[in-house]
């Protein structure tokens, strides 16, 4: 699906979307400019009374225009994550680039959904990415290319926007069958904790092939009981970004959800979120269908002015 420059400032006006040549990386004046990413299965989750879910909550959240809503590929068919009577972006989300079934170069073979107007690239140490991605997010001697790369160009040849967030955990030390001796190629050091070893390979730098109004997202969660290091870190992965491509707007991750659970209490996820308040455009929640944790992220909602 190919856009002209003035169906996409059209689409632009209308959805929210960050327009071409807007700096997005630095703090939010309100509540209602802060930006969003939301997988659609967390809007359930935050909009069902029987988990805790508060619907006004959520609507005066997530209906502004600025929320950019994500949906697993599931064929030409595949339903739009807006929900009915939001104003939003429509997001498909990839795990990866190809991977014979649902990457984004099998989707665009297969066909896009009519209403996609963005596409996220998702890859992290999980089988859902090949290792040979995992492995070339940056450019890689050994493939010749880089796997986030290839994801940018091919979506903005379609005229779509791009999200970014790959995994901290890309910088590894397990074996990685697709390279010679099975070596990690984003390793970490003796000591060395995995969001340092993201910083340290230049993760982030993958932000020069995205295109201003595009995303990029770090996922910050795992920090976020110690709001300190949470904003440090987030910190030099946006500085990495803003040195890469001025005009994408920068996101940070909070929450956490099932085995990786930290127990946050709603005070401490807005402890977090409000260290990064001058970093960050905006936050994607994590949360699943688990009462509490849809208790306690509905809790940071409402303490961000919601």
């Amino acid at each position: 699906m190919n856009f002209t420059r003035r169906q996409l400032i059209r689409i632009s006006a209308a959805t929210g979307m960050v327009a071409a040549g807007t700096f997005s990386l630095g703090g939010l004046a309100s509540a209602s400019a802060r930006k969003w990413f939301l997988p659609y299965t967390s809007w359930l989750n935050l909009t069902d009374p029987s988990l805790g879910g508060n619907k006004t909550v959520v609507n005066n959240a997530f209906n502004q225009g600025t929320t950019w809503f994500m949906t697993g590929y599931r064929g030409p068919h595949t339903p739009s994550p807006i929900p009915p009577g939001y104003k939003g972006v429509g997001v498909l989300g990839f795990k990866a680039y190809q991977n014979g079934s649902n990457g984004l170069a099998d989707a665009v073979r297969n066909g896009l959904p009519s209403w996609v107007q963005a596409v996220q690239y998702d890859s992290e140490h999980w089988s859902w990415t090949p290792e040979k991605e995992q492995g070339a997010w940056l450019y890689n001697k050994h493939v010749n290319f880089s796997y986030a790369k290839h994801f940018c160009e091919l979506a903005h040849s379609k005229g779509l926007k791009v999200v970014l967030t790959p995994g901290n955990d890309l910088c590894n030390n397990a074996p990685n069958s697709a390279y010679p001796n099975h070596d990690p190629q984003y390793p970490v050091q003796h000591g060395e904790s995995i969001e340092h070893a993201y910083v340290r390979h230049g993760i982030a730098t993958a932000a020069k092939w995205l295109s201003p109004g595009d995303v990029y997202e770090y996922q910050a969660q795992p920090l976020e009981l110690a709001p300190s290091t949470y904003k440090s870190m987030t910190s030099e992965v946006a500085n990495q970004v803003r040195k890469q491509k001025p005009g994408v707007t920068f996101l940070a991750g909070i929450g956490r959800v099932g085995a990786t659970w930290d127990h946050a209490s709603a005070y401490q996820l807005h402890a977090a979120a409000s260290s990064v308040s001058k970093i960050v455009a905006g936050f994607w929640p994590n949360v699943d269908a688990n009462a509490t944790r849809v208790h306690r992220m509905i809790g940071l909602l409402r303490k961000l002015g919601y």
